[in-house]
């Protein structure tokens, strides 16, 4: 029953003060200890966030920029073989097999 809202039949009962009775969605009425319940709480009113100005949070961001800047170069520096062609390197010129060169093997 958390977080459901109920019709609220009376405010006193013949268990004491600590109950109040309510109509639950089907029609039937419950006794409900009134701690189970809202009614003693007070509203919650609406917490204040300090504010903070532009002013305080671009020297925040451009932190975080160059902080960011500096772990990409770091990481392209780390891991050169990522940072060009996916291909297998070339064979080079004395590793290759020529028609001339396997006829004379």
């Amino acid at each position: 029953m958390f977080g459901q809202q109920l019709t609220l039949l009376s405010l006193t009962c013949g268990r004491g003060p600590a109950f109040v009775a309510v109509a639950l969605p089907d029609g039937r009425r419950r006794l409900l200890r009134r701690t189970a319940t809202d009614l003693d709480r007070p509203l919650a009113l609406p917490v204040a966030l300090p504010r903070i100005s532009a002013r305080a949070l671009l020297p925040l961001a451009r932190h975080i920029r160059s902080m960011l800047a500096a772990s990409n170069t770091e990481a392209l520096h780390a891991n050169p073989s990522r940072s060009g062609s996916s291909a297998p390197p070339a064979a080079t010129a004395t590793s290759a097999a020529t028609p001339a060169a396997l006829g004379r093997a």
